[in-house]
């Protein structure tokens, strides 16, 4: 018998070596602490360029016609119609905008809500796209010390 305990204890051995290597590589992309802010951020274009997606491009394109915007997106989900005779319209977007921040210790902890959609407004005015803004969630402040994979906007000690 003592030379079918010795078995087991050399069986499992490698397999808690292969265990946890396997789980240290799980998180090798997220080692390190740090503080991440998201918020709205709203651009606004002269004249945009459309998206399939309900989404605006910032980059100058050609003037756009209110029917071609209603061929490529449909009717807007909202319109309002202003005194000097301009209209707004407000398409909503597919992706939510969240608000709140992430903590990082060890692992990332969202500390962040849900806040709406995003959306693109657009001011129509004699059958024409006068000006776009479109509204989204965007991270406004990182700091990270430790080792990351995402490097985007991020300051900090990598």
């Amino acid at each position: 018998m003592p030379n079918q305990s010795i078995f087991v204890k050399r069986i499992s051995s490698p397999f808690k070596t292969i265990t946890i290597t396997f789980l240290i590589l799980l998180l090798q992309g997220c080692i390190g602490i740090g503080v991440s802010w998201v918020g709205d951020v709203s651009t606004t274009t002269q004249v945009p360029t459309l998206s399939n997606k309900k989404m605006l491009f910032s980059e100058k394109g050609q003037p756009l016609s209110s029917d071609y915007v209603i061929s490529q997106w449909g009717e807007p989900d909202h319109r309002k119609r202003i005194d000097d005779g301009s209209e707004i319209w407000e398409y909503r977007g597919n992706h939510l905008r969240w608000h709140g921040g992430f903590l990082m210790l060890l692992l990332p902890l969202p500390l962040a809500v849900p806040f709406g959609h995003n959306y693109a407004t657009l001011v129509i005015q004699n059958g024409q796209v006068q000006s776009s803004t479109q509204t989204y969630s965007r991270t406004k402040f990182e700091y990270f010390c430790g080792y990351t994979i995402f490097r985007g906007s991020q300051i900090g000690c990598f």
